[in-house]
């Protein structure tokens, strides 16, 4: 049998926090690439994983974006669950820049009347439930997690709910635009079209980022 000292329960209880804005943005990322990872799951739920969050509440303002307060608890979830998801370790300046990236989308997404609906987020996270039961690892994991927090799995995913609510938000402009572009470009190939389409809409989001008023705080 084996016990962890004060310095390891410690380290344990800075890794609080993946929860809401890691899985809601992990389970829709994966359902836009065929499914959740389990691995990836697991580390963002602490097993295997090896970056600790820092200590402190996290809520000091990182960043303000068109006026929203980006938190510091908001930018090390959002950095965690990039860094666990890829091979490549973003540095603060990189993540910070997805972030305003996402955060530009769904704003422009609501000024255009896109918001997502209640019932599109039920539906979310009714699927993001089911997805993270068939995974046996991923679910101890994530019971674990929220055991930790101290909250029951229906409390948990109600607060993740204005999560996903910007998620979803986001993807219905993506998803608008690309519907559009589609249709101004009839006959051309689907693997052309969508080639062209990323460009195109990387340049959009591009010119939100641009026209965005935004100050880093980062330290």
């Amino acid at each position: 049998m084996s016990y962890m000292n004060s310095s390891e329960k410690s380290r344990k209880k800075r890794i609080i926090i993946l929860g809401a804005a890691a899985i809601a943005a992990l389970v829709i990322i994966a359902a836009g690439r065929g499914g959740l990872k389990a691995n990836s799951a697991a580390k963002l739920f602490g097993i295997g994983q090896t970056t600790m969050l820092p200590a402190g509440d996290g809520k000091e303002i990182v960043a303000i974006i068109d006026g929203e307060n980006i938190t510091q608890k908001g930018f090390d979830t959002y950095k965690l669950f990039l860094n666990s998801n890829g091979e490549n370790k973003l540095s603060d300046k990189q993540v910070l820049d997805k972030i305003i990236e996402r955060q530009v989308i769904c704003n422009q997404a609501v000024e255009e009347g896109m918001t997502a609906s209640e019932s599109e987020i039920d539906s979310a996270v009714r699927s993001a439930r089911e997805t993270m039961k068939s995974d046996s690892k991923t679910y101890a994991a994530f019971k674990e997690y929220v055991a930790g927090l101290n909250l029951t799995e229906d409390s948990y995913w109600e607060s993740v709910r204005p999560v996903y609510k910007k998620a979803l938000t986001c993807g219905k402009y993506k998803n608008s635009l690309k519907a559009k572009f589609r249709e101004d470009n009839k006959g051309k190939a689907i693997s052309d079209l969508n080639a062209e389409f990323s460009k195109y809409y990387d340049g959009k989001v591009k010119a939100l980022v641009k026209n965005a008023k935004v100050e880093s705080l980062l330290k």
